[in-house]
């Protein structure tokens, strides 16, 4: 493979720093082929650390580099400030790194010195075809049905070969019991004809969303609030859908509530809603998965101003607001959340207070718990994994709707 050979050369080959470029537009299967090249055993044997790291559009840079040196040493800089962080990380990964970058844009792989990227192209016709056709059509009934294959063509090269949105819209169709109108809807569709051109994948993607049943709408906006590029299991979904009310039994009694989650969880990924997590050496023990970070968008764009993940930038919390996560927070905000004294961090009295009515509280690397907690009377689900603290408070006994607590490495 190319790019593995161009991460093989000698640092010498390099007039800067050793970066490769991957580039396309969304969709096209760049993070797939980075996790590719990041698995290959040549690779792995060829360096002794590697490390995965997204970059959100909406980033921070000191959080970013914190990360990545804590990822290289194992070492706690949480106190340090960021020219101290950019020395560190220069100490530890100066000629010994090499970076493989995935990006849409041509102009940031020129920004980063890079002349030649390695250009990801769309799939050929036939290719395209044959991917839409084994989502579309279960064995063999594409012969019975010659009108929806030759409309499905037709759907096909409006996909300009891009494999997101293929998979998005075979699944989508394969869903509609070979009804020709719900075919041509989605032939005749605008957002699908324009798509490259003016149109953004998102608004066609958006397909995905429309035609997904009611009780699987609100489980798919819930996803919005894990920060991009989260690794997540079945069962912590599943768990954290039921904390919010989201699934009922078909039948009173028939199935206990996590089998049923189970089912909307399996309805989803079969939609490519949801994709397995190729990244070795994260959560291996068990099967995990990640959303795509343009389903990812999809979704943020769904829920709107219900969820809201906080960055560097968000200086307060909306009052419309449901969820709230404080996944990689820097800001001032979380201080009102989590504070920190010699031991290490804490929950504050206050912030249990006003939230009284919350079902789901994820807090990790807290040394002391409130006594405070026990007053969230409709909590459903805890987890308070990576903890250092000796006891978990009375209080916890009071929370009388408690469905999940999780105490992982504590």
């Amino acid at each position: 493979m190319q790019i593995i050979g161009l991460l093989m050369q000698s640092p010498s080959s390099y007039e800067n720093m050793p970066i490769v470029a991957i580039v396309g537009m969304g969709g096209l299967g760049k993070t797939t082929l980075a996790q590719l090249v990041y698995n290959d055993q040549q690779v792995a044997s060829s360096f002794n650390l590697k490390m995965w790291v997204c970059v959100s559009d909406d980033f921070d840079v000191k959080l970013l580099v914190r990360n990545v040196i804590k990822s290289a040493t194992n070492r706690d800089v949480e106190n340090l400030e960021l020219d101290q962080l950019q020395i560190l990380l220069q100490q530890n990964l100066d000629g010994k790194s090499k970076i493989l970058v995935t990006t849409r844009s041509k102009r940031v792989a020129s920004i980063m010195g890079i002349d030649s990227p390695y250009l990801v192209e769309g799939l050929k016709d036939d290719e395209s075809w044959e991917l839409f056709e084994s989502l579309a059509f279960k064995n063999g009934e594409e012969k019975m049905h010659p009108n929806l294959v030759a409309i499905g063509k037709d759907i096909v090269k409006m996909c300009k070969g891009v494999p997101l949105v293929i998979r998005t819209l075979g699944r989508v169709l394969c869903y509609k019991n070979h009804q020709e109108s719900h075919w041509l809807s989605i032939k005749n569709n605008k957002n699908l004809m324009l798509l490259g051109d003016k149109i953004d994948i998102l608004a066609v993607l958006r397909l995905s969303y429309d035609n997904l049943p009611i009780h699987l709408k609100q489980c798919f906006g819930y996803c919005a609030l894990f920060p991009k590029d989260y690794v997540f299991k079945r069962r912590e979904l599943v768990q954290l859908w039921m904390a919010q009310g989201y699934i009922q039994p078909s039948h009173e009694n028939e199935y206990c509530l996590e089998d049923v989650g189970d089912e909307y969880f399996e309805d989803l990924l079969s939609r490519s809603l949801f994709g397995e997590a190729a990244v070795k050496g994260v959560n291996n023990d068990k099967l995990s998965y990640r959303m795509h970070d343009l389903i990812h968008d999809l979704a943020q764009s769904i829920v709107n101003s219900e969820v809201i993940i906080l960055t560097h930038h968000v200086k307060a919390i909306p009052k419309r607001v449901h969820h709230v996560s404080l996944s990689g927070a820097t800001n001032e905000v979380r201080k009102d959340f989590i504070a920190c004294d010699n031991y290490g961090y804490y929950l504050r009295n206050r912030y249990i207070s006003s939230l009284r009515c919350s079902r789901v509280m994820k807090v990790g690397f807290i040394h002391r718990i409130p006594t405070s907690l026990g007053k969230l009377s409709h909590l459903r689900y805890l987890d308070l994994s990576d903890g250092s603290f000796e006891n978990l408070p009375s209080g916890v006994t009071r929370l009388k709707h408690l469905q999940t607590l999780k105490l992982y490495n504590c």
